[in-house]
């Protein structure tokens, strides 16, 4: 009976060394696959997260692009005027040197038909 005792004792080891190589192979299995869930969950976060992260950057892009375009309007509109203030400002300049242009012309053919009918 011992014998008998004694080889159910090496096949329970046996039994046991079994179960527990299994059980390794269930927990590497499980493992690798809850990796693999992670690794996929993961990857889903991180798209999503770069996904809103574009949203709101091309959000802030147009926002930036729209502040920056009615800048630009205001400064165009701001030189524009000064533009004209500029060009009025040399149109009376240059009438007023005209007319005084004109009376100095005039004199001066008023001097040179005095001088020839003498």
């Amino acid at each position: 009976m011992e014998k008998a005792a004694a080889v159910s004792a090496e096949d329970a080891l046996r039994l046991v060394k079994e179960a527990e190589e299994k059980a390794r192979t269930i927990i590497r299995e499980a493992r690798l696959i809850t990796s693999s869930r992670m690794l996929e969950q993961a990857a889903g976060e991180a798209k999503e997260i770069k996904e809103s992260a574009l949203v709101r950057a091309k959000k802030d892009a147009e926002e930036r692009k729209g502040a920056l375009i009615q800048l630009a309007r205001a400064k165009a509109q701001d030189i524009r005027r000064e533009a004209e203030k500029e060009t009025a400002e040399v149109e009376r300049k240059a009438r007023a040197s005209f007319a005084e242009a004109v009376r100095k012309t005039t004199r001066e053919i008023v001097e040179i038909l005095d001088k020839e009918s003498l």
